[in-house]
């Protein structure tokens, strides 16, 4: 399968900046087409599931249940009530798609391990004063978790790919990326990065105050539009998202593409694709699914 104009135009401007937008109509392959929109249906079911509805009022209410210690994001457990399958949606399928592939490998250098694969619903939620032990006068919202810009510590190097499923304003949790802010780019010095040398990470990946005051305003990209907006963007960039300033919930998808070597592959815990067996993803090798995959596809999931 030849590379087309569309994805080196999209490994061009990964290149440049760490972040590419494109539209899903954009891609001509009939099988990522298909298996797009079979993904959409799933998300359709779930932001109609009685028990995820539920879920997102509470989470409107102010209540603290919450995804992977976020209180303003519900996953595909919130549905399932156990990890994600291949036979559960397209969406597997989709990020296992030969296009988002060639990409990866071309961006990474290397056959991609695919690793955090999910579904998420964001929604508003009220402020809570004593949320997470932030101090700060009622009533007034503040960033908590992934909606603080941070950079991902997967690797020195990750792709994530990113589709809405739903149409994303700026005040209903727009994903938010730092031009040029990845591991040797011109804004990488404003917070610590992985020391390839010493192999370890010197600090977390949340940005403090001082650190915050230093991005140029003029390299924060704003991504908002509509569902099937792709975002392909190098997570050791700093980004962030999920941040409502109005009710409304925002239906996502991500899939975290690793360099076979990458950091958290290595020390853990990203050891392998379902490494977390209860809330997240699982691999059934014995699945008629599996069977009928790549090569390069099985080795993905690896």
């Amino acid at each position: 399968m030849s590379i087309t104009q569309l994805q080196q135009d999209i490994l061009t401007q990964l290149n440049k900046t760490g972040l590419a937008v494109v539209d899903i109509e954009s891609f001509k392959d009939q099988q990522l087409q298909k298996d797009y929109r079979e993904t959409q249906r799933y998300f359709e079911r779930f932001a109609a599931h009685p028990n995820v509805g539920a879920e997102s009022m509470k989470l409107q209410l102010g209540a603290t249940t919450s995804s992977r210690g976020k209180r303003f994001e519900l996953s595909h457990y919130h549905m399932l009530g156990r990890p994600l399958t291949l036979g559960d949606s397209g969406l597997f399928r989709l990020y296992l798609n030969e296009v988002f592939l060639q990409i990866a490998q071309s961006y990474l250098g290397t056959v991609p391990r695919l690793r955090n694969l999910g579904s998420y619903l964001h929604a508003y939620v009220l402020p809570s004063p004593n949320s997470l032990g932030l101090t700060k006068a009622p009533g007034v919202h503040v960033r908590e978790k992934s909606q603080r810009f941070h950079r991902d510590t997967e690797d020195w190097r990750v792709l994530k790919i990113f589709i809405y499923f739903s149409k994303v304003t700026v005040d209903t949790g727009p994903h938010q990326y730092v031009l040029r802010s990845r591991y040797g780019d011109k804004n990488n010095h404003i917070w610590p990065n992985l020391d390839r040398e010493g192999d370890v990470w010197n600090t977390h990946g949340y940005l403090d105050a001082a650190a915050m005051a230093k991005i140029p305003p003029e390299d924060i990209a704003t991504i908002v539009g509509d569902r099937g907006t792709v975002i392909f963007e190098d997570t050791n960039g700093f980004h962030r998202g999920g941040f409502f300033t109005r009710s409304g919930k925002r239906l996502m998808s991500v899939g975290a593409y690793l360099r076979e070597d990458a950091w958290q592959i290595r020390h853990g815990p990203l050891t392998s694709l379902d490494y977390d067996k209860k809330r997240g993803n699982f691999i059934d090798t014995s699945h008629y699914l599996y069977d009928i995959l790549s090569p390069r596809a099985k080795k993905v999931v690896s």
